[in-house]
């Protein structure tokens, strides 16, 4: 999720995230790192335990159900690419995708390809066939290594109407050609939700996926995920 902290509190997202029955959230920010916002208001709910390394802040009020929010950053590539890098946030924009994803397992990261077939220049428009051709070679080169978004956002009527095609169902049918070639390049379901206010906070949890993750720490949970995702022992929702 792309939270806007003007609107509402860190608090008004815990409470939705237990409202909605998630474990575990990214707070994320377009080439900007708000991990240490994230963190502020969490001291000041004087609500959550530091995870150890850094990927994670454990948020437990009284008797609750512990929930966590991971450190991560959506970064713009050279190419117009936007990657979800879960784990660090610490990342430079702009630069070539290959080295910003190389840069990103090199720490152990979730590196997740946002809205792959979307046209990130012109957001109407789905990617057009030099951008593709790109995406493809990335995903041979980073097979196993990095997964697909199927975005909560990219709804197909409205897409349609604006020209842009359906491009959550064009990333499936790309994941399944990609297998039967012998790559691994799994998808997943992601909200993306942008609530610019409280009321439209409710989206989140729209569309997630369901797994078993190891608790402690954001190396933990980092490490249970990306070993369920590119095994394939996760639902989409």
């Amino acid at each position: 999720m792309h939270p806007i902290f003007g609107a509402y509190s860190l608090e008004a997202i815990i409470k939705k995230m237990e409202t909605k029955g998630l474990d575990v959230v990214a707070p994320i920010a377009l080439n900007e790192d708000i991990f240490p916002v994230v963190q502020s208001g969490a001291i000041m709910q004087r609500a959550y335990e530091h995870d150890g390394d850094n990927r994670a802040l454990v948020m437990k009020k009284g008797n609750c159900k512990e929930r966590y929010l991971l450190r991560g950053i959506e970064i713009e590539t050279k190419e117009g690419f936007h990657l979800l890098v879960i784990g660090e946030s610490r990342i430079a924009p702009y630069q070539e995708a290959i080295r910003t994803i190389e840069s990103a397992l090199e720490q152990e990261c979730l590196v997740i390809f946002d809205h792959p077939l979307v046209d990130n220049r012109n957001v109407r428009r789905s990617l057009g066939f030099e951008g593709e051709l790109n995406l493809k070679q990335i995903c041979r080169r980073y097979s196993g290594k990095i997964a697909l978004e199927w975005n909560g956002y990219c709804k197909p009527l409205v897409r349609r109407l604006l020209f842009g095609g359906d491009v959550n169902e064009r990333i499936k049918r790309l994941s399944a050609t990609l297998k039967k070639e012998g790559y691994n390049l799994p998808v997943v379901a992601d909200t993306d939700v942008h609530a610019r206010n409280i009321r439209l906070l409710s989206a989140i949890g729209t569309a997630y996926i369901e797994t078993e993750i190891k608790k402690g720490s954001g190396t933990a949970i980092l490490q249970s995920l990306r070993d369920n995702i590119f095994l394939g022992n996760y639902t989409n929702h």
